[in-house]
């Protein structure tokens, strides 16, 4: 009988203190651009830099310390104008469509930092959707 009471109070004792020592996040990746020179004056706003374009890794989470906060800055060619963030069926990779190029980067999500690879997409110029085939494999010239 006391194995057995032992046991059972082991277990509350996981069971309560465990979520204490887990961790999560909930992080939110988003595509981002600075305004033109030339918008910016149409604006009546000052102080233009040069252009940026990238890719934000925001806390989401409201309750930690860093909620909507910038976590991380993928920097993006200046003149790329991505479009949409795509990510393959088992979030392994991520695919970033662009707009007047016939381009397409892809980055592993789980290699930080993280490394874009450029691929060329000829004939395609509106960069709009990405699918992926059943055996996980994205749909588009090579």
């Amino acid at each position: 009988m006391r194995p057995l009471i032992s046991c059972l109070a082991m277990a509350l004792v996981v069971v309560f203190a465990a979520p204490k020592f887990a961790k999560s996040e909930i992080l939110a990746m988003m595509n981002y651009e600075s305004k033109p020179a030339d918008s910016l004056k149409a604006l009546k706003l000052t102080g233009a830099r040069e252009r940026r374009e990238g890719i934000a890794i925001i806390d989401v989470d409201p309750n930690a310390p860093t909620f909507g906060k910038i976590l991380a800055d993928i920097p993006l060619p200046a003149d790329l104008v991505a479009h949409h963030i795509f990510y393959d069926r088992t979030m392994g990779k991520a695919y970033v469509t662009a707009l007047g190029k016939p381009v397409l980067y892809v980055f592993k999500m789980n290699e930080f930092p993280y490394r874009l690879k450029r691929i060329d997409v000829p004939k395609c110029v509106m960069g709009e959707d990405v699918v992926f085939s059943e055996d996980n494999k994205p749909a588009f010239p090579k």
